[in-house]
Order: C-alpha cells, then structure tokens, then sequence
C-alpha cells in the first residue's frame, strides 16, 4: 500500500503496475500528515411525508418479525448518569450484497453502510400526527396548541445562519412540495424572512438557476475516469489482504476498506464513473418537478446532480429537501392521509398499509437518496482529501414515524461531518427498563401483540439535532436559549427525573405546548402531555448522543 501527502489518498498495489485507490485509513496515516486539511461540511435533510406506519420499517430487520424488533447485541454504558444503550454494526443485518437491510431502505444503500447510522428510540415529549417544525427542532407556526409559546428557528436555519459554518452567507436551500415541504419545517415555522424561500416551489430548472445564478457561476470543469476492470482487483487482493490483515489496522479502518473494495465491486459492474475534480453544472439535466423525483428515475437523479453539483462548486452549504414518495392508488384509494397512512392495519392485496407504505418510502430511496449518496462517496472535496459524503451529514427521515405517536422517529444519517461522527451502526437507544408505551391509532404497548408499535422510552429527539449542531462545528452557545424551556422550570409533576429543574439548555422546546391556564395535576391535553415528558430524562437534554466507538 501506498500513501501520497500531496493527495492524502492511499493506494493498493498489485501485479504488472495495477494500482487502485482506497479511502484514507486514518490508523495508517503517518502521524505527520494525519492534522493536514480542515474539513468544509454541509448538512442535507431529506423529509418525506405521509409516514404514519409502522416506524419499524425504517429499522434493520431481516431476523426479527417486524412487531417486536430485537435489539442490537452490543452495550454501551456511557455514564454520566445516562442508561446504557445498545447498538450492533450494519453489515450484520446484511448477509449479502443484495440483502435488504430494512423495508424502507431494501438494498440499495448498501454500498454505504460503513457510512451509515440508523437510530431506534428518539421520542418525541408530545403525541404529533405531522412532524411538521418538530422535525428539525422548531415549533409550527400556526399550532393552536403553542399558545405563548415563541415561534423559533429550526436546526437548519440556525446552521445556515452561523457565520462560523457559512462565512460566506450561501444561500439556504429549500425545495419541495408546499403542504408538506421545507416551508412547513424551515421557513414558515421558523418565521424567516421572505429571502430564504430560496426554491420553494417544484420546478428543477428554478433550483438550477438559484444554485447556479442561471448558468453565470464559475464553473471550474470536471474530469472523469473509468473504475477500473476486473483484471485490476485481481491483481490488487495481495495487497488488499495484507493491508487489511495488519496488526496496526484499526477495526474501523478494516470496515472502511472492506466498504471500500465491495463499492469497487459494485462499480465494475457498470463501470461507473467517478468525479475526480470540484464543479461541473453547465451540462446537468434541469428538467421535471421534485414530485416527480419518487416516481421518475430520471428526475430523482436530476436532482441528486444538482444537489452534488452544488455542493461540489461550493454554491450552498445547508440544503432541507421535502422529497416525496411514489405516488398512485391504492385498491381505489386515492386519499394517502387518511384512506392509507391512518389505518396500517387495514389490509390491501392482502398486505397492511404499513407496509406499502414503507415500499412508497422506498422508492425515493432507490431513485433520489442513493444515487445523492453515490456522487458524494465518489467525488473528493479538496479541503482535506476527503469524499464529500465523508465531509457532509445526510438525514434521511420521515415526518413522522408512527400514526400520532411519540416514539422512534426515523433516523437515517449518512456521511462523518468531516470526521466529528462515526459511522457504520444501528443505535438504540432505548431505555427498557422504564417499560413500553402505545405507539398512536392502532397501535399497542404490549410486547408480542401483532399491533406492538416497538415503543420503549429512549432519548429525547431534540438531542438529536444538538448532536448534528455540534458536528458541523457549533458550540452550545451558539443555539441554546435558557427561555424557551422555563414552564417546566421547578415543577414537581414531569417523572421523578425531572422534578425542581432548573435549566435544561439543548435545542428546543422540550414541550413545545403551552402549559399555561392547564390543570396541573391532569393536564388539559393528558393522553398527549404528561406520558411524552414524564418519559424523558430532561437532565441530559442539552448533551448530544452517546455513539459507539469508532
């Protein structure tokens, strides 16, 4: 194996002058050279709609019946007061390449599983039926429920906001469908002004010429090269195996090139081509509409170009996509809210709705998600050498998990944020000895039955977006706001962890509904209030997520 400082790309040699570029594995990086590169991060938050299924779709499981999901096999005790969390590599749950790892997911984003993370028991502390603001941390704008409560900025906007993560002021992207799109989550729960309604229609052409300042951006031109064939992976294996059968690899860089070497694979098949240099946008399709990205192949991937472009010539660095899934009836039913996404029980073909909605999710999977993830895995930011997805966060989630339920929102993360996240696992972080809870319309809290929603209190979601927010380099002060939280302030009816506090910090609301004028000791809204909050530990709201070791 060979290492090049001018590059920071490492090589695998063979027979007869074959070479084969790796991913940089930092354990056999000479020390020297492993500081060289300060990462440039984005954040890309792709939301789907009409998810009020079973969130276990979401979830590895392949061995497990999909009512009562088994946790993953490894512990972690964090400490600090925390309960012990459970988590297990993704390439488990993966016997083959062409193994789906879960409904939602299938196969295709196995190539990436090193680069993945899929988490269980995030719970929200109120029943919500649509995400809405809630998902990336604000609060709906027009909520009955908030009351006094101030409408705030979502995690997005904050990040886009902050000149330490965007010195330059790019723009913030949003694009998607307007019921259910970025405007419900970013911009008009968040109260931005009317500048940041950057591309809040549907038209791929407009995302273009906002990205690209109609055609006027520098672009500095891109060459490509074919991967490699068969003959070159042959020639490499000697090396392959000894590199990765070294005492002085780490276990993950092992992963890593194991990772590696089965998307090399993957790639001599088609004989893709991978991106060697920065910007290229001049020659991109532009055409169709983002509701379409789910149903048309040729537009999903119109928009993962557009997307990786833009992040390749630098022109924005937070993008808050609202994909939509594959569209079409259902047995005559047209009304996907209610006649399909509110009744997972009810059976069509002989399936449960829950079902065939994972299979809609899976569609912007395979046509807009992963073909997005190709380009970044395969193209290298020169900030530091690295790929882009390695330097960017890739949320993929729903907005919502379960039919008006609290638990387990869907949690899918692809990429490293430069280096400040591991990667390569299935978290959960469920707390089960604090029991189980009911899941929403339909669903049941007791383990076993065929309606068992797989809900066990876990982690508040809002940590969740502290531990993005700390990724892309921000500090606690940089978002946290004492205020928001004061009604739950010295009260001694919210769990016995949660009595007397006095601060909570974090992210958010972690009760965004008014308690004001409610009878404290039933609560007004009692089947939505009191069982979310009472089952959080607001004592760690403000810390990130604990995660496995790299």
């Amino acid at each position: 194996m060979t290492y090049d400082r001018l590059s920071r790309r490492m090589f695998l040699r063979g027979t007869a002058g074959a070479w084969l570029s790796i991913p940089l594995l930092e354990s056999l990086v000479p020390a020297e050279a492993r500081a060289q590169g300060t990462p440039v991060r984005r954040f890309i938050s792709i939301i789907t709609p009409y998810d009020m299924g079973h969130h276990a779709a979401w979830l590895p499981n392949t061995n497990s019946p999909i009512t009562n999901l088994a946790p993953p096999a490894q512990v972690l005790t964090p400490g600090n007061g925390h309960h012990a969390i459970r988590y297990q590599p993704l390439r488990d749950f993966v016997p083959t390449s062409t193994s789906p790892l879960s409904l939602v997911a299938g196969a295709h984003f196995n190539p990436w599983l090193s680069s993945m993370t899929i988490m269980r028991s995030l719970n929200h502390s109120v029943r919500y039926g649509h995400g809405a603001a809630w998902v990336l941390g604000g609060i709906q704008a027009d909520a009955p429920e908030r009351g006094a409560l101030a409408t705030i900025e979502t995690a997005d906007v904050v990040l886009n906001k902050h000149r330490g993560f965007n010195p330059a002021g790019l723009p913030h992207i949003f694009c998607g469908n307007a019921g259910y799109g970025p405007d419900t989550y970013s911009y008009v729960s968040s109260g931005g002004p009317a500048g940041y309604a950057s591309c809040l229609g549907e038209d791929l052409t407009a995302l273009y010429n906002r990205l690209f300042s109609n055609g006027a951006l520098p672009e500095g031109g891109s060459t490509t090269s074919l991967h490699p064939r068969h003959d070159v992976l042959s020639r490499v294996q000697e090396d392959y195996r000894r590199v990765r059968n070294s005492r002085f690899t780490s276990a993950a860089d092992k992963r890593t090139l194991d990772n590696a070497l089965d998307q090399f694979r993957d790639a001599q098949a088609s004989l893709t081509r991978v991106t060697t240099s920065s910007c290229a946008h001049r020659t991109l399709g532009r055409s169709g509409q983002v509701w379409q990205a789910a149903s048309q192949a040729a537009v999903g991937q119109a928009l993962a170009d557009l997307v990786a472009a833009a992040i390749m010539c630098d022109a924005a660095r937070v993008f808050t996509i609202g994909a939509p899934m594959l569209g079409g009836t259902l047995n005559g039913q047209v009304d996907q809210h209610e006649e399909v996404s509110h009744v997972p029980f009810s059976t069509f073909g002989g399936r449960p709705s829950w079902q065939l909605t994972a299979e809609r999710k899976t569609a912007i999977a395979r046509t807009f998600v992963a073909p997005l993830l190709q380009r970044l895995a395969s193209a290298t930011d020169p900030s530091n050498g690295r790929s882009y997805l390695y330097n960017s966060l890739v949320y993929f989630t729903a907005e919502s998990g379960i039919a008006h339920g609290y638990g387990s929102h869907p949690v899918m993360l692809f990429g490293n944020a430069g280096g400040s996240l591991g990667s390569g696992h299935y978290i959960d972080y469920a707390n089960r000895a604090a029991g189980t809870f009911a899941g929403g319309d339909g669903f049941s809290e007791v383990v076993g039955s065929p309606t068992f929603g797989n809900n066990w209190w876990g982690a508040s979601y809002n940590r969740l977006l502290v531990t993005v927010l700390q990724a892309m380099g921000l500090q606690p002060q940089d978002y946290e706001n004492h205020a928001l939280n004061a009604q739950l302030y010295n009260r001694t009816d919210l769990g016995p962890n949660n009595r007397n506090l006095s601060s909570l910090g974090g992210f958010g609301y972690a009760m965004p509904r008014d308690l004001s004028g409610e009878n404290t000791s039933s609560w007004g809204f009692n089947h939505y209030l009191r069982p979310g909050l009472e089952g959080q530990d607001l004592r760690q709201f403000r810390n990130p997520l604990p995660m496995p070791p790299a």
